[in-house]
């Protein structure tokens, strides 16, 4: 992949980006069951965009290969074609979909 999920900070509130791939810390994370976590805490984890503290919100999501992260019935993915430090959000899964902004590797 060409963007990979960034965490601005390690630590609660922290944002995240799409942000060119490359070997920085802030790039890893973790499955941890249902939740997405930063490779940097086990205490933090992805929820909507942001980084969040606690035991984590239920995602569904697969465990190789290309998948989708949903929540609620919406899929992770940015507005539109990926740019350096574009947000992330969870919006419509048919559209992410059918512009394919909502697919995630892992790595």
């Amino acid at each position: 992949p060409r963007y990979c999920l960034e965490i601005s900070r390690c630590e609660d509130g922290a944002s995240t980006r799409l942000r060119d791939c490359g070997s920085t810390s802030r790039q890893k994370w973790k499955r941890d069951g249902s939740v997405i976590r930063p490779a940097c805490s086990s205490s933090l984890y992805l929820s909507d965009g942001m980084i969040m503290k606690g035991s984590g919100s239920s995602l569904k999501f697969e465990s190789s290969g290309k998948f989708e992260i949903q929540k609620n019935g919406k899929c992770l993915t940015n507005h539109h074609d990926p740019r350096d430090g574009e947000l992330v959000s969870f919006r419509n899964c048919d559209r992410a979909r059918k512009t394919g902004t909502g697919d995630w590797f892992w790595n």
